[in-house]
């Protein structure tokens, strides 16, 4: 299947980065010591380079690698440009920095596009099955997620480069608290990578660990209408309180779920109409009309 635009718009700007964003990364160390320019470069290859093995292959795997570490070159780059650089850094330097932070920024958006999380989510489906995979809550943007990446990313990255320099317990510390919080935050990003709406023959499935205990069927014949919310809606709400344009999903007679209520436990609904918030919901409709089913408002 060939690959949307902005997959191929990811992997190009992260093709760049070694002859942009890298030589100002690389200038930035040239007057550190020899361990901290290796432990720099060693990082930052090994970064990049597992970044581009999951640029080419796409999977709710390599979604989360994509989604955790390509945020990392925009801050790298400008902090080399910045607090890192010489006061000497040639002209040919800062201006091949300057293109190398543009393509992070742009790398890293597009990392978070829901046309890259569509495609990667996707890759692992056969035969007539089609997944969209659901948007990050606004709680976990604000909160969690950042929280978490930054203090995995500043110690696994940071802390090694802190021990090169000899500064031995801030070093330690930080690496100790980047594996600490990497042990849970890697596998709760994982999580939030394998949500998604699937579309197979015999209907819809939701898998969403956040808001029930196991995925629910829709069953195709029970689907009256798939299109979006309309104000006032009192659709039993299965979005996990994200933003952006949601989609109500009705039935013709109800539908059983099991709603989590803890994070072991879960209470058994009937359901009349859901609420769903994929990523591209324009995507998700247009796949619902080709596979016949109801996708206008109702009067």
């Amino acid at each position: 299947m060939r690959a949307h635009p902005v997959v191929w718009s990811f992997r190009v700007c992260w093709l760049l980065l070694p002859f942009t964003a890298g030589e100002a990364i690389s200038a930035a160390v040239d007057h550190r010591s020899t361990a901290v320019a290796v432990a720099t470069a060693m990082l930052a290859w090994t970064l990049w380079a597992a970044v581009l093995v999951a640029a080419l292959v796409p999977h709710h795997v390599t979604l989360t690698i994509v989604r955790v570490i390509t945020p990392v070159a925009p801050l790298a780059t400008a902090t080399a440009l910045t607090v890192g650089a010489p006061a000497e850094l040639e002209t040919s330097t800062l201006v091949l920095g300057a293109i190398g932070l543009a393509a992070a920024i742009l790398a890293t958006a597009a990392a978070w596009s829901g046309a890259l999380a569509d495609e990667y989510v996707n890759a692992a489906s056969y035969g007539d099955e089609r997944r969209f995979a659901l948007r990050v809550p606004v709680a976990f943007k604000l909160g969690p997620v950042p929280a978490f990446w930054a203090v995995m990313m500043s110690g696994l990255i940071v802390g090694p480069i802190l021990l090169a320099a000899r500064s031995w317990i801030a070093g330690t510390v930080l690496l100790a608290a980047g594996l600490v919080v990497a042990n849970v935050a890697i596998r709760s990003f994982h999580a939030l990578s394998r949500r998604w709406l699937v579309f197979v023959p015999a209907g819809a499935t939701l898998v969403d660990h956040l808001v029930l205990v196991d995925p629910v069927m829709f069953p195709l014949r029970r689907i009256a209408r798939l299109a979006p919310a309309l104000d006032g809606t009192t659709a039993r709400d299965l979005t996990s309180g994200t933003s952006g344009l949601v989609l109500e999903i009705a039935f013709d007679a109800p539908v059983e779920i099991v709603a989590r209520t803890a994070r072991t436990e879960g209470e058994t609904e009937l359901v009349g109409t859901v609420l769903v918030s994929p990523v591209r919901p324009g995507a998700v409709v247009t796949e619902a009309a080709r596979r016949r089913l109801p996708t206008g408002a109702t009067t």
